[in-house]
């Protein structure tokens, strides 16, 4: 029987390239960090996608191993996620590519929610709150996640140029009601102020891009 082959180190591969894995893998973390929304009961959710732009010149010393380098960047990536109880929706993945304004020895790290959260989590078809446009668009809000954002499967789109396509989480459980904000372009306010995450309140007017949005109770 045919052993398994052993896993390459990310410091074993003769790359000849300053840019180091392990550096990569650092500023990954970084990005997970910085990128983390927290939702109720404690959980953090972070991105799965990760993307790591090199130089031309860089890339060209990766590239008989990128492929491995990946699989092993997206493998320490999810142990770490793992080790701090941190939420993902997706596999984590890495993908590297070449960035042709980059000077050699440099490199860019972005982090991606790669699928989606689903638009709406729903633990009952019992709407337990609802957020009204100023325009009077009504959307319901169910028990469980709400992503609000421009794209297409958010459970709460809105067409504003002034919004991500995945701006915010709503989380509606135990009488509550949760916005996190999923570090968006522009922010969000509630009532004038900038907020990261916060507990709403019906009356709470929610502000994203050019949109104000308040929160009315189902009954």
């Amino acid at each position: 029987m045919t052993a398994a082959p052993e896993r390459v180190g990310l410091e074993d591969f003769e790359l000849h390239s300053p840019v180091r894995p392990k550096n990569v893998l650092e500023a990954m973390r970084r990005e997970a960090e910085r990128h983390k929304a927290l939702l109720g009961e404690g959980r953090t959710l972070v991105p799965n996608r990760y993307t790591v732009g090199l130089s031309a010149y860089d890339h060209r010393r990766w590239a008989p191993h990128a492929t491995q380098l990946a699989q092993d960047l997206a493998v320490h990536q999810a142990a770490l996620i793992a080790d701090q109880a941190w939420i993902v929706y997706g596999d984590v993945s890495v993908e590297i590519f070449v960035l042709e304004d980059l000077d050699t020895g440099t490199f860019r790290v972005a982090a991606l929610l790669e699928p989606d959260p689903p638009p709406l989590v729903s633990f009952g078809d019992e709407a337990v709150a609802t957020l009204v446009s100023a325009e009077g668009q009504v959307w319901p809000l169910s028990a469980g996640l709400t992503v609000l954002g421009r794209d297409r499967q958010s459970g709460v789109r809105l067409r504003d140029p002034g919004v991500s396509r995945r701006h915010l989480i709503l989380e509606a459980a135990d009488d509550r009601i949760t916005l996190t904000d999923l570090g968006s372009h522009n922010g969000t306010r509630v009532n004038g102020h900038p907020v990261a995450t916060v507990d709403l309140r019906p009356g709470d007017v929610i502000e994203v891009g050019g949109t104000h949005l308040t929160l009315r109770s189902a009954t």
